[in-house]
């Protein structure tokens, strides 16, 4: 744990030290993240809550076990791709993580995954574009490969979410 905090520690000094740095409001999202890499690192060494005398909320779950879900909104040219590659750094340079085996970037568009290094929605979840009621023909088999493919994924960092619809409506992607 203590490797970790010192690491983090030292990214976010030579992050200081870059030309170009996160403002306050940027800094805000970035320590947040580093304060779950640390949490997640702890609740890997001492072991999940239950097995220790641990704080609860007023629901009586332990919040760190609670994962992270954060929203970063702002119009273009805010900062929030810029946002998200510091957390890809943060990730492969602090924590020495690999896109793909402990997080993986998506996003709808496939102009906005390759400016992230990222991968689409559809690509990262094996979904085959064109296949009408893709859910009612996922075989187990599907299942399976999405689930060894994604098992030790930590992190899931999706840019411009909006994008997906959150019912069966089409997306009007035309700008």
């Amino acid at each position: 744990q203590k490797d970790y905090e010192r690491k983090l520690e030292e990214w976010f000094q030579a992050l200081a030290k870059e030309r170009e740095q996160p403002n306050c409001q940027q800094m805000v999202v970035l320590l947040a993240v580093k304060d779950r890499l640390l949490t997640e690192v702890t609740l890997e060494v001492v072991g999940p809550p239950s097995s220790h005398k641990r704080k609860r909320d007023q629901s009586g779950q332990e919040p760190e076990m609670e994962p992270l879900r954060g929203l970063t909104p702002g119009g273009p040219g805010t900062g929030k791709s810029r946002v998200i590659r510091w957390i890809i750094r943060m990730f492969q340079e602090g924590m020495g993580w690999e896109h793909g085996k402990q997080f993986v970037c998506v996003a709808f568009q496939n102009k906005v995954a390759h400016a992230m290094g990222g991968l689409t929605l559809h690509t990262a979840g094996d979904i085959q574009i064109g296949r009408q009621n893709y859910a009612a023909q996922l075989e187990h088999n599907d299942v399976d490969k999405l689930y060894t493919k994604i098992e030790c994924v930590r992190w899931i960092i999706f840019d411009e979410i909006f994008m997906v619809a959150d019912d069966d409506r089409r997306v009007n992607c035309r700008g």
